[in-house]
């Protein structure tokens, strides 16, 4: 038998094949059971119709063997009508009394020195004779009184209902086969509910969703063990995640003091050591923790549907932030919007986060004298542009991926800045992508979810993380 992967299949597969043996094995039972029964019937009749005729036999004075039948038997066993016949034998099988037709008897044993009992079946001419034989006391004398019935006669029935009961059954059988596997295959998908409901369920678990678990209430005894089991277990995992962001955030306020009084310290040498390089290492490793917080913060932030943000006063305190950080290095800042407010769905604090790490990540890769642009569209979208190398396709992926920095020599970072940029987009509901920009550069675009002025989100705008 093949093997499906879908337990829906091959509970139905295996449901039809048993169906289909049922239905082949029941007619024939039903056939078996009917024909004996046909036999048991038509043996009883023709048995009583051998009692009825040894009562009719009577010996007349000159020794002759007579059978006197009433005119309504004497029309069943006529030649004529041809349904019935008799014979009458003595004890060693010499026939004695018979028509014509029958002269050597109905049922005659092969050996030739015994006449067979009980239900027998016997071809005479063109004839299926079907009767018993029966041993009565005529007198003082043993005879065998034989009746039989031609099976071939119009006026026979129970045999033609056992002949044609196999073919119409089986005709019947297929329609019937077909309905039960129909309400078979409903039957099973109605079963199956409550575990493709627990599939959709659990399509929903994601490391940003542990919160969610199985449902329990209609779930099928045979499967409650396991739900109940991957329910513990998920449970188990968001116990973890949750001592694992604790870590992260207690170990990068830890690290902000010791950090803090590093720089105070260099400072105060500055005569003394060569700080430049020093006072860089320490920013990158101030920019690290606090991404590291941005990032622990990030996961225990949840973004509620009445929530809402300005975008475009968002990417104007971000453009003011970093305005200073680019002169510095001889670059600038440039921002382009309506001017008039940009309401999408979500957490100002958060979305201010990432299109933060958006600027600070193109600040790093512009060259001096080029300008990083921000763009606020009224399709609750931000783009962020440099002149940098560009992103090849190859890595457009990985970047979004915590620790997954490209460049450690170029950047100075850790390669968290972008996964968290990713991470605030999907509690938003939407999503970061990038691509090359016309002239050399990369584009970081922000897709977010446009807030009515009803205080519903677009349709047209709303993503799914």
């Amino acid at each position: 038998m093949p093997t499906f992967r879908s337990l829906t299949a091959r509970m139905t597969s295996l449901h039809v094949i048993t169906i289909l043996i049922t239905a082949t094995i029941i007619p024939l039972v039903l056939f078996y059971f009917m024909n004996v029964a046909v036999h048991t019937i038509h043996e009883q009749a023709m048995r009583d119709q051998a009692e009825w005729l040894a009562s009719n036999l009577r010996r007349n004075p000159d020794g002759k063997l007579n059978l006197e039948l009433p005119q309504n038997l004497k029309a069943i066993f006529s030649d004529d009508y041809g349904r019935y016949a008799y014979a009458v034998l003595d004890e060693r099988g010499a026939p004695l009394l018979s028509p014509t037709a029958y002269a050597q008897g109905l049922f005659v044993s092969t050996s030739g020195n015994t006449i067979p009992s009980g239900y027998q079946v016997a071809k005479i001419g063109d004839k299926e004779i079907a009767g018993v034989s029966i041993l009565k006391n005529i007198g003082d004398e043993n005879l065998w009184i034989q009746v039989g019935e031609d099976l071939h006669h119009r006026d026979v029935v129970l045999d033609d209902v056992v002949a044609e009961f196999l073919q119409r059954v089986g005709w019947t059988a297929i329609p019937v086969l077909l309905l039960l596997a129909t309400a078979d295959i409903l039957i099973v998908r109605n079963s199956m509910q409550p575990l493709l409901r627990a599939s959709t369920k659990a399509a929903r678990i994601s490391p940003n969703r542990l919160e969610v678990r199985l449902p329990v209430h209609d779930v099928p005894n045979e499967i409650l063990p396991l739900v109940t089991s991957i329910n513990q277990a998920l449970d188990r995992i968001e116990n973890g995640f949750a001592h694992q962001r604790e870590f992260i955030a207690d170990t990068a306020h830890e690290l902000r003091t010791p950090l803090a009084v590093l720089r105070a310290r260099l400072e105060t040498r500055a005569d003394l050591l060569p700080t430049d390089e020093l006072f860089r290492d320490v920013d990158v490793m101030s920019r690290v923790i606090g991404q590291l917080l941005d990032l622990a913060e990030s996961d225990n932030i949840l973004v509620h549907a009445s929530d809402r943000a300005d975008i475009y006063e968002v990417c104007a305190d971000v453009a003011a932030h970093i305005a200073p950080l680019a002169l510095a290095q001889d670059k600038s800042v440039a921002l382009e919007a309506s001017g008039t407010p940009v309401w999408v769905r979500g957490n100002a604090e958060l979305l201010r986060r990432a299109v933060r790490n958006l600027s600070e990540n193109a600040l790093r890769h512009t060259p001096a004298g080029s300008t990083v642009e921000l763009i606020v569209g009224s399709d609750a979208t931000v783009t962020v542009l440099d002149r940098g190398d560009g992103v090849p396709v190859s890595q457009r992926d990985t970047i979004f991926q915590r620790f997954g920095v490209r460049d450690p020599y170029r950047t100075g970072g850790a390669g968290l800045g972008l996964s968290i940029v990713k991470r605030i987009a999907e509690i938003h509901q939407g999503s970061v992508t990038v691509d090359s920009r016309s002239g050399g550069g990369a584009q970081f675009t922000l897709h977010l979810v446009a807030f009515n002025d009803d205080g519903t989100a677009s349709a047209d705008n709303e993503l799914t993380s």
